[in-house]
C-alpha cells in the first residue's frame, strides 16, 4: 500500500489518516534520506507542506544537529526493518518543540528504502497537538484522538510482515479500518 511509486498516490494515501504523518525515502544505504510528503494534519502542526520538503534532505529543513539525529534515526530504522519510536526536541522555524515520532519501514522493491513516519507535536501536557474536533466526554471515556492513533498503529502493525517491513502484505487498502476524526470514538 505505502511501496506505490507514484507520489501523488502515497499523498493521497497519507492525507487518509487524522494523524501528522510523513514520508521519506532513499535510493538505497548509500544515499540520503529525502523527504516525498507530509499530510494535512502534518501541515497544521509544522506548517510545512509538501511543496516545502519534496525531495530535501530533514538536514536541510532544520539545525545540522536535529538533521543528523533524524537522518540516522530513518537509517537504523530502515536498517532493523522495524517500527522505531522515540521523542524529540526539534527545532523548525528556529521554534522549538518537543516532537512524539514513530517510525515504519516499508518493504520496496529493488534497493529503494522508505520511511513512513508519524510525528506528532507535544503540548505541556504532554498530550500530541492534533487539531480534532472533540465532542464532551465523560472522563472514563477514551478520546476521538486516542482512539485514531490506536487504528492507525493496528492497521501499520497488522500489515507488517517482520521479513520484509511495512507495506509487503498483499492484502488490499480497502481492508484497512476507516479511520474518523469527527464525533464520539469508534471501534
Amino acid at each position: 500500500m505505502f511501496d506505490t511509486t507514484d507520489p501523488a498516490t502515497l499523498c493521497q494515501l497519507l492525507n487518509s489518516y487524522p494523524l501528522p504523518m510523513f514520508a521519506a525515502e532513499r535510493a538505497d544505504a548509500h544515499h540520503a534520506f529525502r523527504l516525498l510528503c507530509v499530510n494535512t494534519a502534518y501541515t497544521q502542526c509544522s506548517g510545512l507542506q509538501t511543496s516545502d520538503v519534496e525531495g530535501m534532505r530533514p538536514s536541510d529543513l532544520m539545525s545540522a544537529e536535529d538533521g543528523a539525529r533524524v537522518e540516522s534515526r530513518f537509517a537504523y530504522c530502515s536498517k532493523i526493518r522495524q517500527t522505531l519510536s522515540f521523542e524529540e526536541a526539534r527545532h523548525l522555524d528556529n521554534t522549538p518543540r518537543k516532537w512524539r515520532t514513530t517510525l515504519f519501514h516499508v518493504a520496496m522493491k529493488g534497493a529503494a528504502q522508505r520511511i513512513i513516519g508519524l510525528s506528532m507535536v507535544q503540548s505541556d501536557q504532554k498530550r500530541p497537538a492534533v487539531i480534532l474536533t472533540l465532542p464532551q466526554r465523560k472522563p472514563n471515556e477514551r478520546s476521538a484522538c486516542a482512539n485514531a492513533r490506536s487504528k492507525v498503529r493496528r492497521a501499520l502493525i497488522a500489515y507488517q510482515d517482520p521479513a520484509q517491513g511495512f507495506g509487503a502484505s498483499s492484502a488490499p487498502a480497502a481492508n484497512l479500518p476507516a479511520l474518523k476524526s469527527e464525533g464520539r470514538p469508534h471501534d
